[in-house]
C-alpha cells in the first residue's frame, strides 16, 4: 500500500502577509510537510459585496469581499510563495476559486488542484480546473453522493488521477460528524483514491482514518498557536501537533501493513519464548536408582527443557543419576 499523503493547510492563517506565509512554510517543512495546501482567492472573481461571512470576527472587514481583497496574494507573490516552496523541495496545491486562480495555477505549473466543499457542484469550474492540472482532490463537505455521483462524472470525463475526501463542512467538527466510514464507500463506490479533510482541530479524527486501509490522503489545517487570528484556528491542529500526527501515521501505517504469521515461530520469538518459559526440574534431592513420581518435579524458569507434556516420559521411571533440588532434569536422566 503507498503512504498515506498527509497534507498541511494553510488557508487563510497567514491574514494576507505574504511573511507568514513564508513562516508557515518553513515551519512546515521543519515539521516533516512533503506538501502544504493553500486557497487562493481573488476577491473581484469570486465575491460581490453581499457575500456573507461565515464566521465575524473581523474588525478591519466591513464584509466578506473587503475580507478577500485584503488578504489576496498578487499574481508576483503567488509565484514567489509557489517558488519558495519549490525551493525547500515542498510540493505546492492550491484550491482555487475562480478562473483566474486556476489559469494563475496553470502558468505557475501546479500540478494538484483541490476542489473546496463549496464548489463540488460548480460544475464549469470543475471541468475548467480538471482540464488544466494532473491530479484533481475533491473535497465532499457539503454534498449528498447524488451530488457527488454528478461531479466525479463530469472529472472523469477529463482527469483520471482523482481523490474524494470525506468531510464535514462544519468549523469546527464535532467528533461525532467525521464520518471516517464513507471513505471506504467512496473507494468502492467511485473507485478512486480517498481519505479525510477534517475540519475538528484534534489529531483523532486524522490518526483513526489513518487506520482504515482505505485512506490515501489526510488533510488538516495547521496554525501557529489556538488563540491566533483568523476563521479557522479553532478548525486547525498546531505545526507541533502536526509533526506528531505525520510520525504517528507512519507508525500506523508500519503496523497496519506488516503482518505477523502466527502458524510458526521464529528464532527471535523462540529464544524469548525459551527466556519466560519453565523447564522440568527436581522438587527434591532425587537419588540414583529412585522411582520418579510427580510429587518430586515442578518447573521453573528458564524454558528450554522438559516441559509439562513431557511428564509421562519421567514418571515412573529410574533415576540413573542423583539429581539435586532445582537442578534441571533431561530425559536421558532415567532408564
Amino acid at each position: 500500500m503507498d503512504s498515506i499523503r498527509v497534507i498541511p493547510e494553510i488557508a487563510q492563517a497567514h491574514d494576507g502577509s505574504l511573511g507568514m506565509a513564508y513562516s508557515y512554510v518553513k515551519a512546515l517543512k521543519d515539521a516533516g510537510a512533503k506538501e502544504i495546501k493553500f486557497q487562493m482567492h481573488f476577491a473581484d472573481e469570486e465575491s460581490t459585496k453581499k457575500d456573507r461571512f461565515r464566521k465575524n470576527i473581523f474588525p478591519q472587514d466591513i464584509d466578506r469581499y473587503s475580507y478577500w481583497k485584503r488578504i489576496e496574494f498578487s499574481n508576483k507573490e503567488w509565484a514567489e510563495l509557489i517558488n519558495y516552496c519549490r525551493q525547500l523541495k515542498i510540493n505546492p496545491i492550491v484550491s482555487p476559486f475562480s478562473y483566474k486562480a486556476i489559469d494563475l495555477c496553470e502558468k505557475l505549473d501546479i500540478k494538484t488542484l483541490k476542489i473546496g466543499s463549496g464548489e463540488l457542484n460548480n460544475e464549469p469550474l470543475l471541468i475548467y480546473a480538471s482540464q488544466r492540472c494532473d491530479e484533481i482532490v475533491l473535497s465532499t463537505g457539503m454534498s449528498t453522493w447524488n451530488e457527488i455521483d454528478k461531479s466525479i462524472k463530469i472529472l472523469k470525463k477529463n482527469i483520471d488521477n482523482i481523490y474524494v475526501l470525506q468531510c464535514t463542512s462544519k468549523y469546527p467538527t464535532n467528533l461525532s460528524e467525521i464520518g471516517i466510514e464513507n471513505i471506504v464507500t467512496i473507494v468502492n463506490r467511485y473507485g478512486v483514491k480517498s481519505g479525510l479533510s477534517d475540519h475538528s482541530g484534534k489529531l483523532s479524527p486524522s490518526l483513526a482514518a489513518a487506520a482504515c486501509e482505505s485512506t490515501s490522503m489526510l488533510e488538516t489545517h495547521v496554525i501557529f498557536n489556538k488563540s491566533c487570528f483568523g476563521p479557522d484556528a479553532s478548525s486547525s491542529i498546531l505545526i507541533s501537533e502536526f509533526a506528531m500526527l505525520k510520525n504517528f501515521v507512519e507508525e500506523i501505517q508500519l503496523i497496519t501493513n506488516s503482518k505477523v504469521d502466527k502458524s510458526f515461530v521464529s528464532p527471535e520469538i523462540n529464544n524469548m519464548k525459551n527466556l519466560f518459559g519453565r523447564s522440568m526440574v527436581a522438587s527434591v534431592d532425587i537419588l540414583k536408582g529412585t522411582k520418579i513420581e510427580k510429587n518430586m518435579i515442578k518447573y521453573k524458569k528458564p524454558g528450554g527443557g522438559l516441559t509439562f507434556a513431557d511428564e509421562d516420559k519421567i514418571i515412573g521411571k529410574l533415576s540413573k543419576r542423583d539429581i539435586l533440588f532445582d537442578e534441571l532434569i533431561n530425559e536421558d536422566d532415567f532408564k
